[in-house]
C-alpha cells in the first residue's frame, strides 16, 4: 500500500497557471489530502510520506531549472 501511496504522491505536482487553473489545482489539491488521511490513519507517516514529496519534487524543479537555465 505504500508503495501505491508514494506513487500516487509522485504523480500530483503543482504547476501554475491562469486563475481558473489555480482554483481546479486547489479543488484537487484538497481532494488528494482528504483521501491521503482516508488511506493513511498513521499522522506521522502521512507527514514523512509529504515531506519527502516535497523535497524530491523541489530536486526536480532544480534540476530543471539547471538543465534550462544553466545554473541554479
Amino acid at each position: 500500500m505504500m508503495g501505491d501511496l508514494a506513487g500516487r504522491l509522485a504523480l500530483f505536482s503543482w504547476r501554475p497557471g491562469n486563475r481558473q487553473d489555480r482554483c481546479r489545482s486547489l479543488a484537487h489539491v484538497r481532494l488528494f489530502v482528504v483521501r491521503l488521511f482516508v488511506m493513511v490513519p498513521n499522522i506521522d507517516e502521512l507527514f514523512s510520506l509529504l515531506l519527502r514529496q516535497i523535497y524530491f519534487q523541489g530536486l526536480s524543479h532544480r534540476r530543471e531549472s539547471v538543465l534550462l537555465n544553466g545554473h541554479a
